[in-house]
């Protein structure tokens, strides 16, 4: 650190400098061993005497010239309450110390994937919208994506994760449309603009102690023929029967588990919401896709990977189809993974006793 006036530097915890004295602009040095990948909590405390402020932060290693640590390796401090990643224990989420972390949500809904029913444009999908906007300006290169980027910078912002705090909220589920990160016309290639609202978005949860659940909400091809997939299907899901679609799911979630290894904000990954139903998805179909999925992911994060949610056909929520010994083999293969259950009285077989986790898809 270079400094004038004086200086204390601490990392998770550690004073590594010591410089607490009135002085001109000089360095003060001191080592600590970081671990690739990981989070590294940083304390620099300064006070200025008598004039000429400045102060500046460097690092360097074996292999690394010194320089100005870059503003894309540090984070503002968190605000949640957990330490490290959160991980299950019995029915229960708890942090790296063992520590239990009650969490209390909401769904951010009609944000990064626009539901209608949840609006004033009822009856409008994420892709009748978009076309909307490219009807409305035929001349504008781009009008429908600009127009949805204007929306979804302004939609949800720090203010409202800061409310959400206030009323007792410390976890957001965020739906998402593949669209949101890429386009028909170019899949695989992912919008820089996506992942840096969505880093933002994590930043200013974080600050004001909000976890975060990404939920993939439509998928390519769709996981069922609802509106609420992003894009109504009168021809039903085309995602169990389109290879090329599942792969795009699977590498988008790579590409996402990649960007936020280490990430502590993010509570969990919720695979795919509420997978179709009939007779044409079974639950190996399923627990197959979440597989490769599973796989993924794991093949991109570090020692501490995030939770994984799963849920079953039919709403999420159909208590009676079970995995083959097949799918179960693949389950029981799984690592921190929790299930998430939809309990529509309208839609579901039977409401569970949440006491009791006997029946066959919690086997595993």
């Amino acid at each position: 650190v270079t400094a004038d006036d004086g200086v204390r530097l601490s990392v998770d915890g550690k004073r590594v400098i010591e410089d607490w004295t009135r002085h001109a602009a000089h360095a003060s040095q001191g080592s600590v061993v970081l671990q690739a990948g990981q989070t590294h909590r940083i304390e620099l405390e300064y006070f200025e005497a008598t004039g000429l402020a400045s102060v500046k932060l460097e690092w360097s290693s074996k292999r690394q010239a010194r320089e100005v640590i870059p503003p894309s390796a540090l984070r503002p401090p968190s605000a949640l309450a957990g330490t490290g990643i959160l991980r299950g224990k019995g029915r229960h989420f708890v942090d790296t110390t063992g520590t239990e972390i009650p969490l209390r949500g909401a769904n951010l809904g009609s944000w990064l994937l626009l539901e209608g029913w949840m609006t004033e444009f009822a009856g409008e999908t994420d892709a009748t919208t978009r076309a909307l906007f490219t009807e409305r300006f035929p001349g504008t290169p781009d009008a429908s994506q600009k127009l949805m980027d204007t929306y979804q910078q302004h939609f949800i912002t720090e203010a409202d994760f800061r409310q959400m705090r206030a009323l007792g909220i410390n976890l957001a589920r965020l739906p998402f449309f593949y669209r949101f990160f890429e386009s028909d016309a170019a899949p695989g290639v992912y919008r820089p603009e996506a992942f840096e609202l969505l880093d933002r978005t994590l930043e200013a949860a974080a600050r004001q102690g909000v976890y975060v659940i990404l939920d993939f909400h439509g998928a390519p091809g769709g996981q069922s023929g609802s509106g609420t997939t992003g894009e109504a299907r009168t021809g039903g899901a085309e995602l169990w029967t389109d290879a090329a679609a599942q792969r795009r799911f699977v590498n988008l979630w790579k590409a996402i588990a990649a960007r936020y290894a280490g990430s502590e904000v993010i509570a969990g990954y919720d695979l795919l919401n509420e997978p179709a139903s009939g007779k044409s998805v079974t639950t190996d179909m399923l627990v197959d896709l979440y597989d490769r999925a599973m796989t993924a992911i794991r093949s991109v994060e570090g020692q501490e990977p995030h939770l994984v949610m799963v849920e079953r056909i039919q709403n999420a929520c159909n208590f009676k189809e079970a995995p083959s010994a097949v799918g179960l083999a693949q389950m029981k293969a799984w690592s921190r993974w929790v299930q998430s259950d939809h309990l529509y009285t309208q839609w579901c077989d039977h409401p569970p006793d949440p006491t009791v986790v006997s029946d066959a898809f919690l086997d595993a």
